[in-house]
């Protein structure tokens, strides 16, 4: 191999000598002419050799044999910018159909094969990864890959596995089960157009300090499940199309996410063409400011349990002759916006009217008696106020019920169904304390649109039954 560059320097200063003038002339590829030849003869005769390629980089040393392996031996780091084009063997990449690793010591194996495409099989049983803090787009666009054994890769100080397997698109399966990423900050686009991973085991991740989960499963058209339910997600900032294109997922469990930092959510679910439900109950949208297009392609989506404190503008799936109800039939066409609670969404196609709560039927009550008013007793010093204990979210469930509560009001009260503004914000107004359900009532019967009713005394006292005690009035009651 020396020998051969030793002959091209020899060659290229006898040119320089004789006035250089033949390396205006340039070859087909661009290169020019005699700098192409001497190229081509070296690749020639290091592949007689059976060498395509080789180098010794610090400690590394590297070569290519004619057969397309890869070897790669010595301790520490490999030298230049890891993502340019001209990085240790990159030149080289497509002759490269398999490898193996016999390093230590190594800090960053970040794109170390990236664009690999015919890469097909990597041994990586003497590659030490204990030092190794990057290892973002290591397996980049290696197209052809259909399996690597990861499993015996030490990860407990690794901070990036961004793009990691980007765009590995035969990659049927890989076994990251037993990687520590305790470290780690970033995921995004961690198997980003994997189109033929069918299952990937990320339950055990520690994903605490993880900043940017976007695009992490993107593309991963043929994957049927995944367990993301132990994720912590208290620093996540960014989700953008954490699920975009998987188009056979039918559901997944995002019951334990904590949103509370988020800011991105566009495309979380585009493409998710055999998601069914999805509960975004625990989801605290207060800081995202970009939801565009989040359910976007999600065809057979029917029923949702929406984020609470929406501030984003986000379009509900649109399908041909389908419209989004509330619980109440009312329709809607985006997510809610600004309630401090989830409501549930139902496509039009399975949505079922509430059944009404029966009135129970009247009993006589015994005539009023009237108790002598009590001797007065002073008032004991009131305690001090406790400070109040946080209050969590309200379960959909709960809301529901007082969404019911405030449904009944317009419908007993004012004698017509709800408006959706008014309908949420009582609601809203009693999941958050602001007022209570007495208060409610009396607003409601003290409205100017209730007195405008101008009902008879009968009808006005039924009213008032069937207001505050959810019954038909009784006839001492009534007489009285």
């Amino acid at each position: 191999m020396w020998r051969n560059r030793g002959c091209i320097i020899l060659l290229a200063v006898m040119l320089t000598i004789s006035g250089g003038m033949v390396f205006a002339e340039e070859s087909e590829d661009g290169m020019p002419l005699e700098e192409s030849q001497m190229k081509k003869t070296l690749l020639d005769e290091d592949i007689a050799d059976g060498i395509i390629a080789s180098e010794t980089d610090g400690d590394i040393t590297w070569e290519i044999n004619a057969d397309g392996k890869l070897t790669v031996n010595g301790t520490g780091d490999l030298s230049g910018t890891h993502e340019s084009e001209d990085f240790a063997w990159r030149l080289y990449s497509n002759q490269i159909t398999s490898a193996e690793l016999n390093v230590t010591g190594m800090t960053d194996a970040s794109c170390l094969f990236k664009n690999c495409t015919n890469l097909v099989s990597v041994n990586l049983d003497n590659f030490d990864t204990s030092s190794v803090t990057k290892m973002q787009g290591m397996f980049s666009g290696c197209e052809n890959l259909t399996g690597v054994d990861v499993s015996g890769f030490d990860t407990c100080n690794v901070t990036n596995m961004a793009e990691m397997f980007w765009n590995c698109m035969n990659l049927v399966s890989v076994d990251v089960s037993g990687f520590n990423t305790c470290n780690v900050t970033s995921m995004g686009g961690m198997f980003c157009r994997c189109i033929s991973l069918t299952s990937v085991d990320v339950s055990g991740f520690d994903t605490r300090n993880v900043t940017n989960m976007w695009w992490m499963f993107y593309g991963c058209s043929s994957l049927t499940s995944v367990d993301v339910s132990d994720f912590d997600t208290g620093n996540a900032v960014s989700m953008a199309g954490m699920f975009w294109d998987c188009s056979k997922l039918s559901s997944v469990n995002l019951s334990g996410f904590d949103t509370s930092k988020v800011r991105d959510m566009g495309w979380m679910f585009a493409g998710c063409s055999g998601l069914e439900s999805v509960d975004l109950s625990s989801f605290n949208a207060g800081h995202v400011t970009e939801m565009r297009n989040m359910f976007r392609g999600c065809s057979r989506l029917k029923r949702i349990k929406t984020p609470y404190n929406v501030n984003a503008i986000t379009d509900l799936p649109d399908v041909l002759d389908m419209t989004w109800l509330y619980s109440d039939g009312t329709e809607v066409t985006q997510l809610p916006q600004e309630l401090g609670y989830s409501v549930v969404l139902t496509r039009s196609d399975v949505w079922e009217r509430p059944v009404p709560t029966p009135v129970p039927t009247a009993t006589p009550e015994p005539a009023p008696t009237f108790a002598p008013a009590p001797t007065a007793t002073p008032e004991p010093v009131p305690s001090p106020i406790p400070t109040p204990t946080p209050v969590n979210p309200p379960s959909s469930d709960a809301a529901q019920k007082v969404q019911n509560f405030v449904s009944r009001m317009y419908t007993v009260v004012l004698g017509r169904n709800a408006e959706a503004a008014g309908l949420h914000d009582w609601t809203n107004r009693l999941l958050t304390h602001k007022i209570d359900g007495a208060g409610i009532a009396d607003g409601f019967v003290m409205s100017d649109e209730f007195k405008n009713r101008r009902l008879n005394d009968g009808d006005y006292v039924d009213t008032l039954y069937r207001t505050f005690f959810n019954r038909e009035a009784d006839q001492g009651g009534r007489a009285t």
